[in-house]
């Protein structure tokens, strides 16, 4: 049974300009982030390396790559190489496999849609009350 739109972190609150405290979670573990952007797995195909290659760095950009993250981000790379190799073959990937990676990469953050729910570090929402009602000034 679905209960709605997932909660957000903290850094993703913040990211979003919102820092309320009556909106932060004070039970939230804080996971340790990763000094670097770390190597691949040496295990992983070549696809999934040049995946890993790729979307690695991006989030450790965006401080939002932890090591717990680490075993996740395998995985998605090693499904990704998985769903290459088998289309390359001419084979068809299911519907699961599809649905399951598809997950993978909306948790990262790589889907249009779950890019819309935390804005890029840095972006504060303006303040829509600035004017206190009157309306800007013209400058024909």
């Amino acid at each position: 049974m679905a209960r709605g739109r997932k909660p957000q972190t903290n850094e993703q609150k913040e990211a979003k300009g919102e820092t309320r405290p009556s909106r932060t979670h004070d039970n939230v573990i804080a996971l340790p982030k990763v000094d670097s952007v770390p190597p691949p797995p040496e295990w992983l195909p070549e696809d999934g390396k040049a995946l890993w290659n790729e979307i690695a760095p991006m989030l450790y950009a965006q401080k939002v790559l932890t090591k717990a993250d680490l075993p996740a981000l395998t995985h998605m790379c090693s499904m990704h190489a998985s769903h290459l190799k088998l289309r390359q073959a001419g084979l068809g990937v299911n519907a699961a496999e599809t649905n399951a990676l598809r997950g993978y990469f909306a948790e990262f953050g790589m889907t249009p849609s779950s890019r819309t729910k935390v804005g890029t570090s840095g972006d504060k929402p303006g303040n829509g009350f600035a004017n206190n009602g009157k309306r800007p000034a013209r400058t024909d």
